[in-house]
């Protein structure tokens, strides 16, 4: 049923559900690295269309009484959630074989939109290896020992099957490489090797300060020394935001929901935007500038800003696959209030940078004009 619908599982058979399926294992890698079990991800796209991705940990707890791989084939295989006599535990976090709303992660899925699905799983110095077709099983688990590799590991290749897909089969390295260059700032500290086996292309990702160093990348000659970062929850809406500003006009507002990238003007751009203008027109009139408080522009504020936000809100209100992603019309009013409350505080902080900010909003120098 799965290879008769996979739009139902990778939103389409053309470019987007390749990548789609490929994102699959990338938001593998970076769950793996948010619970702080790999430092290293590496994607690979070969020659022949399939994809690897290599992990230099276990992406999840591996009992110390089971087999790396007997604890792994429940998450990557179809059969396992079909079969009653296989008890699989609920852990957040952890791929489900079909469909986890935690992880947003359907290895079985994938599993089964492969011509050739290979896993290696490594843990104490044994290997497990096997190799799936079409989601099925063609051989036993072989244990091989080694020593030349990290305590615990795996290493997924996929080869989407060309029978379902639209020809040519081929990954898109660009997406990939945008992809990845906003997943990994996400999550700081861990770092993505990308390699286009075709060209020899090699590009590689570290962040070390997450969303603050992709706001400086995007913002280039920000003068703010460092981006203003905030995170907070209100209700089930958790956001975190990296800001930045230049003299010269400047790259706006990029948004995810979910780790999927956002279109603008979606209701916590809204939220935001409301938030910011409060927050700047309530320090006008602590400052005594109520004239300037009624006639505040923030559209030349917003010529000048960068902002990278990073939204996240209860799976099961916001799904995947979606080819056009927008957040839910609940999160405006939370986001307006973060909003408000971060820039309120860094406004108040820094009294020089409040005053620059203001003058890009055409108002004019302290004392210009009174209550």
């Amino acid at each position: 049923m799965i290879r008769r619908r996979p739009g139902m599982y990778v939103g389409g058979l053309d470019a987007f559900g390749l990548g789609m399926f490929l994102e699959h294992l990338l938001v593998l890698g970076f769950n793996a690295g948010r619970l702080g079990r790999v430092r290293n991800v590496c994607v690979d796209l070969l020659a022949d269309g399939a994809c690897r991705l290599s992990l230099d940990g276990s992406p999840w707890p591996l009992p110390p009484w089971t087999a790396p791989l007997a604890s792994l084939e429940p998450w990557l295989t179809v059969d396992a959630f079909a079969s009653k006599s296989v008890l699989v535990p609920v852990a957040p976090g952890i791929p489900s074989g079909i469909h986890c709303r935690d992880s947003e992660v359907y290895l079985g899925a994938i599993n089964v939109l492969s011509s050739r699905f290979d896993v290696v799983a490594w843990s104490k110095g044994q290997t497990w290896r096997r190799r799936y077709r079409e989601g099925r099983a063609e051989e036993d688990v072989l244990p091989l020992s080694v020593s030349d590799i990290s305590e615990s590991g795996l290493c997924i290749t996929a080869t989407p099957d060309d029978s379902l897909f639209e020809s040519p089969c081929r990954f898109s390295w660009r997406w990939l490489q945008e992809r990845v260059q906003a997943l990994s700032a996400f999550h700081a500290g861990v770092s993505w090797t990308l390699r286009d086996e075709s060209t020899g292309t090699e590009a590689r990702f570290l962040r070390e300060h997450g969303l603050a160093d992709l706001c400086a990348e995007l913002a280039d000659t920000s003068f703010i020394r460092e981006p203003w970062t905030f995170e907070g929850q209100v209700e089930a809406v958790w956001l975190r935001v990296a800001l930045g500003w230049r003299h010269r006009p400047s790259r706006g507002l990029s948004s995810w929901v979910n780790l999927q990238r956002c279109l603008v003007g979606g209701p916590h751009h809204r939220g935001f935007l409301v938030g910011m203008r409060r927050a700047f027109v309530s320090r006008l009139r602590r400052l005594g500038r109520e004239r300037d408080a009624q006639t505040f522009s923030d559209g030349a504020l917003l010529e000048h800003l960068t902002g990278v936000l990073d939204l996240r809100v209860a799976p099961d209100i916001l799904g995947n696959p979606h080819k056009r992603v927008f957040a839910p019309s609940e999160v405006e009013a939370p986001v307006a209030r973060l909003a408000e409350d971060w820039v309120t505080r860094a406004l108040t902080e820094d009294p020089e940078l409040e005053a620059t900010l203001f003058k890009f909003a055409g108002c004019e120098p302290a004392g210009g004009n009174g209550a």
